[in-house]
C-alpha cells in the first residue's frame, strides 16, 4: 500500500526552531518546537503524534531514522527534511559538534539524518537518568517562590503549573499538596479557603473533599479569576465614565483654504481645557463642538439673500447682509473665464 503523503494539505515551506535554550527554559522551548512542527505539517494531528516519538525512550534510533507512521501509512518526508535543516541551524557547541558527528557517520552509509533523530540529539543534554530527574524535580517545586504576596499570586501558579507538567513521574497527592499548602498559606486573598483547610478535622464528611491538592489548586484559580474580573470591572467602568473616549471630528474631504484653516483654528481654541487627567473627555466638551465644526464661506449664501435658507448656523455659506456676491451656480466659470472662452472661438474661427 502507498504512504500517503504528509501534504494531503499545504504545508509550510519551512520548520523554524527556536535557539536551543538552557535548562530553565527547555520544557518550554520543547513545547513551542512540537506547535511549530505541526503548524508546519499538512496533518498537524497525525504530525504531533509522530513527532513525540523524538521523546519517547522505548523508540530506538533506527526506527526515527524511518519518516513513515502506522506501518507506513503515512509518510512525513518533507517535513522531516525541514525538521534536520532547522535542527542543523541551531545546533551550537558540544551538541553541535555530535550532531556533525552523527550526521557524517549516516552520510557514510549513504543515509540523510532524520529531522526526528536530529532532534533527539538536541534534546539529549536535558534528558536525565529516571532516578535523577525524579530527584530533581521534586527539588524543583520546592525552589518555587511566592514573592510579592497576592501581586504574585498569578506568577507562582504559572510557574507552578509549568513545573508539575514537566515532573518526569506522576507524584502522589499528599507530596504535591504539602509542599503546594506551604507555599500559599500566607496569601491574604484566599485566607478564606485556607482556613476551611485548617479548620476540616478527620471526623469531617468534607474531610476527603478539603485536604487535597486538587482543593487548593482550584482555590487559588478562583482567587486569580475573581481578580481578574475586579480589573475588568474597574476597566468598564472607566470607560462608561468617559476616562479614555476619544472626539472625533469629521475628516475634511478636499484640501482644506486658508480661511478654512483658520476657521478650524478658532473652534479648536474654544474648546474647554483638558480634564484632570490630562485629555479633553465628552464631560467637559459643548456638544455642538463635538458634533460639528463648522467652516464658513466668505460667499454669499443664495438662499439666504431669497430668505429660504434653512440650515442656519449649520450653512456652509455667509449669512451676512454686507457680502452681496452670491455663490457661482452651477456649470458656470468666472468671467474671466468666458472671455478666454470667447477668444479661443475667435482663433478658431480665423483659421
Amino acid at each position: 500500500m502507498k504512504s500517503k503523503a504528509s501534504n494531503a494539505r499545504k504545508e509550510n515551506e519551512r520548520v523554524v526552531l527556536g535557539g536551543v535554550p538552557e535548562q530553565p527554559g527547555y520544557r518550554a522551548w520543547l513545547t513551542t518546537s512540537r506547535t511549530e512542527v505541526c503548524s508546519a505539517s499538512g496533518q498537524p494531528t497525525l504530525a504531533y503524534t509522530w513527532f513525540l516519538q523524538c521523546n519517547n525512550e522505548n523508540v530506538t534510533d533506527e526506527q526515527l531514522m524511518d519518516s513513515t507512521f502506522r506501518d507506513g501509512n503515512h509518510d512525513f518526508e518533507g517535513v522531516d527534511f525541514k525538521i534536520a535543516a532547522s535542527c542543523t541551524k541551531i545546533a551550537k557547541g558540544l551538541v553541535g559538534m555530535e550532531l556533525i558527528r552523527r550526521t557524517e557517520e549516516y552520510a557514510k552509509l549513504g543515509r540523510q539524518m532524520s529531522g526526528r533523530l536530529s532532534f533527539r540529539i538536541l534534546c539529549a543534554p536535558f534528558e536525565l537518568d529516571e532516578e535523577r530527574g525524579l530527584h530533581t524535580d521534586i527539588l524543583d517545586l520546592t525552589k518555587i517562590m511566592l514573592k510579592n504576596g497576592d501581586a504574585g499570586l498569578g506568577l507562582f501558579f504559572a510557574t507552578w503549573n509549568s513545573a508539575v507538567a514537566g515532573l518526569s513521574e506522576g507524584q502522589t497527592d499528599k507530596t504535591l499538596r504539602s509542599i503546594f499548602y506551604d507555599k500559599i498559606r500566607e496569601c491574604h486573598c484566599i485566607a478564606a479557603d485556607i482556613g476551611v483547610y485548617d479548620r476540616t478535622k478527620k471526623s469531617d464528611p468534607d474531610y476527603a473533599r478539603v485536604h487535597t491538592y486538587a482543593f487548593l489548586r482550584e482555590s487559588v484559580r478562583d482567587a486569580l479569576d475573581r481578580d481578574l474580573r475586579r480589573k475588568q470591572k474597574k476597566q468598564m467602568d472607566s470607560a462608561y465614565a468617559g476616562q479614555n473616549a476619544t472626539i472625533v471630528v469629521p475628516a475634511v474631504v478636499s484640501k482644506p483654504t486658508k480661511a478654512e484653516k483658520r476657521a478650524a483654528a478658532k473652534a479648536r481654541d474654544a474648546l474647554p481645557a483638558a480634564g484632570a487627567g490630562g485629555q479633553q473627555t465628552l464631560q467637559n466638551v459643548e456638544p455642538a463642538l463635538v458634533v460639528k465644526m463648522a467652516v464658513k464661506s466668505k460667499l454669499m449664501c443664495y438662499d439666504f439673500q431669497k430668505g429660504i435658507c434653512k440650515r442656519g448656523k449649520d450653512c456652509r455659506f455667509a449669512h451676512d447682509k454686507k457680502i452681496n456676491t452670491p455663490p457661482p451656480s452651477p456649470g458656470r466659470g468666472s468671467d474671466d473665464e468666458a472671455s478666454k472662452g470667447k477668444a479661443k472661438g475667435k482663433k478658431r474661427r480665423r483659421q
